[in-house]
């Protein structure tokens, strides 16, 4: 995947993959989306891709990035913390059911909602 210039104020573009419903995230020059069954990393200034990370599950939840570690949730039942530097897995947790909330990242705990009706907050 490449960006590809075009032209009025648009800086770039890439192709999706399928439909980009999911919010990016961003942090340090890194734009960061699901896509599909993973994440993607894009360089914000270029658009080209650094890195993807699947998961192997649909993955409809909005990335966070912060402090150098990626979270997302899947349907596959699972919170995801990736490293932003390497797109390697640190931990996942699973819970009770698909996770198609999105999480937030406050004082070193993630919080996350999740189908089995639970909000789930999980140590970082």
């Amino acid at each position: 995947m490449a960006g590809v210039e075009v032209g009025d104020r648009t800086l770039w573009r890439v192709p999706g993959g399928g439909m980009l419903y999911r919010t990016p995230a961003m942090a340090d020059g890194t734009v960061y989306v699901g896509r599909d069954h993973g994440l993607i990393a894009l360089d914000a200034a270029s658009g080209e891709q650094r890195r993807e990370r699947p998961f192997g599950d649909p993955t409809w939840s909005t990335p966070a990035a912060v402090d150098g570690t990626v979270y997302m949730g899947s349907n596959g039942w699972y919170l995801w913390a990736v490293d932003a530097a390497t797109g390697e897995e640190r931990w996942k947790q699973e819970t009770g059911a698909a996770r198609q909330s999105s999480p937030a990242v406050a004082d070193g705990t993630v919080y996350i909602g999740s189908r089995d009706d639970f909000l789930y907050a999980v140590h970082t």
